[in-house]
């Protein structure tokens, strides 16, 4: 409960005069807390925005899981591989080749993580000149082979092969639009 006293009060009796009338009502607790649920995705959503632009983009959004979730960790990391840096996959695959000006992956990493389910976004520009659809296409076909391959390890680190489950998880569970 909150109590407001506003005015000109002598601030011992009006803690008194609260404390009187308001003080044997019991505390109900703090709020139960409140854990969103994602409905189910049933299949793609797609809307083309036509606009006078040098280049063409696509935004795709895939639906993650909460930070409680032990899985979440794992699409971090696949987002990292996939658009951290120059040393990415996005970068390396599609930016340095001159197919895109830019792929970019976003997911806030822990401790700014959702504590609800989140979203995942992909958004590439094509390079002026490079079909959008070709560059759409490719993307999808990276994540699929980091799918079904898994990603191995060309520096020296405790673990050798990332596990494809987090990209089969993504490519089952998601809807892009």
């Amino acid at each position: 409960m909150v109590a407001v006293i506003s005015g000109d009060v002598e601030p011992e009796s009006a803690q008194a005069m609260v404390g009187r009338y308001f003080g044997t009502i019991p505390s109900p607790g703090p709020p139960p807390p409140v854990r969103a649920q994602e409905s189910p995705q049933r299949g793609e959503r797609r809307a083309i925005y036509k606009k006078v632009s040098q280049v063409e983009a696509f935004l795709a959004g895939f639906h993650v899981p909460s930070l409680r979730d032990p899985e979440i960790y794992a699409v971090l990391l696949l987002a990292a591989i996939l658009g951290e840096g120059k040393a990415s996959r996005g970068y390396q695959r599609f930016v340095r080749p001159g197919q895109a000006i830019d792929l970019e992956v976003h997911l806030p990493p822990p401790p700014f993580a959702y504590q609800d389910p989140g979203l995942l976004i992909i958004i590439g520009l094509a390079a002026p000149g490079y079909p959008l659809s070709a560059l759409e296409a490719e993307v999808w076909q990276e994540i699929a082979q980091i799918q079904e391959q898994g990603v191995t390890c060309t520096i020296r680190s405790p673990w050798q092969i990332f596990s494809p489950r987090p990209a089969a998880i993504l490519l089952r569970t998601t809807a892009r639009w």
